[in-house]
Protein backbone atom coordinates (compact mmCIF):
# COMPACT_ATOMS: atom_id res chain seq x y z
CA UNK A 1 0.00 0.00 0.00
CA UNK A 2 2.62 2.58 0.98
CA UNK A 3 4.23 1.84 -2.52
CA UNK A 4 1.20 2.47 -4.31
CA UNK A 5 1.05 6.00 -2.67
CA UNK A 6 4.88 6.63 -2.88
CA UNK A 7 3.99 6.34 -6.80
CA UNK A 8 1.18 8.00 -6.82
CA UNK A 9 2.46 11.36 -5.03
CA UNK A 10 5.65 11.25 -7.25
CA UNK A 11 3.66 11.01 -10.26
CA UNK A 12 1.74 14.08 -9.03
CA UNK A 13 4.56 16.32 -8.02
CA UNK A 14 5.72 15.95 -11.19
CA UNK A 15 2.97 17.74 -12.30
CA UNK A 16 3.37 20.86 -10.34
CA UNK A 17 6.90 21.43 -11.02
CA UNK A 18 8.77 24.49 -12.26
CA UNK A 19 10.86 22.48 -14.10
CA UNK A 20 10.42 21.37 -18.00
CA UNK A 21 8.84 18.18 -17.63
CA UNK A 22 8.53 17.59 -14.40
CA UNK A 23 12.57 17.09 -13.88
CA UNK A 24 13.55 15.90 -10.80
CA UNK A 25 9.88 16.60 -9.06
CA UNK A 26 9.02 12.97 -8.91
CA UNK A 27 12.47 11.60 -8.08
CA UNK A 28 12.98 13.87 -4.62
CA UNK A 29 9.31 12.86 -3.96
CA UNK A 30 9.93 9.58 -4.01
CA UNK A 31 12.89 9.90 -2.36
CA UNK A 32 11.35 11.89 0.39
CA UNK A 33 8.19 9.76 0.91
CA UNK A 34 10.58 6.65 1.27
CA UNK A 35 13.20 8.28 4.37
CA UNK A 36 10.89 7.34 6.92
CA UNK A 37 11.04 3.47 6.08
CA UNK A 38 14.56 3.41 5.44
CA UNK A 39 18.17 4.69 5.20
CA UNK A 40 19.22 7.91 3.00
CA UNK A 41 21.33 5.46 1.14
CA UNK A 42 18.81 3.02 0.67
CA UNK A 43 15.98 6.07 -0.73
CA UNK A 44 18.59 6.55 -3.32
CA UNK A 45 19.51 3.29 -4.26
CA UNK A 46 15.45 2.61 -4.47
CA UNK A 47 14.70 5.80 -6.56
CA UNK A 48 17.34 5.15 -9.03
CA UNK A 49 15.97 1.44 -9.77
CA UNK A 50 12.01 3.00 -9.76
CA UNK A 51 13.38 5.49 -12.01
CA UNK A 52 14.85 3.02 -14.63
CA UNK A 53 11.98 0.81 -14.20
CA UNK A 54 9.34 3.32 -14.53
CA UNK A 55 11.12 5.20 -17.38
CA UNK A 56 14.02 3.99 -19.05
CA UNK A 57 13.11 0.35 -19.59
CA UNK A 58 9.55 2.02 -21.36
CA UNK A 59 12.03 3.79 -23.89
CA UNK A 60 14.08 0.35 -24.46
CA UNK A 61 11.08 -1.13 -25.16
CA UNK A 62 9.19 1.58 -27.29
CA UNK A 63 12.39 2.79 -29.10
CA UNK A 64 12.34 -0.42 -31.52
CA UNK A 65 8.38 -0.48 -31.99
CA UNK A 66 8.80 3.43 -33.01
CA UNK A 67 11.87 2.58 -35.77
CA UNK A 68 9.71 -0.24 -37.18
CA UNK A 69 6.40 1.76 -37.33
CA UNK A 70 8.48 4.61 -38.76
CA UNK A 71 9.88 2.30 -41.30
CA UNK A 72 6.65 1.09 -42.21
CA UNK A 73 5.27 4.45 -42.63
CA UNK A 74 7.89 5.72 -44.39
CA UNK A 75 7.57 2.62 -46.59
CA UNK A 76 4.39 2.81 -47.52
CA UNK A 77 3.75 6.54 -48.48
CA UNK A 78 3.81 7.31 -52.51
CA UNK A 79 7.08 8.43 -53.87
CA UNK A 80 6.65 11.82 -55.31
Amino acid sequence: MWTFLTQMLAMAASQFSFLPGGAGAAEVGVGTLLLPLMEREQAAAAVLIWRLVSYHLYLAAGAPLFVLYSYRMLRRSPAR
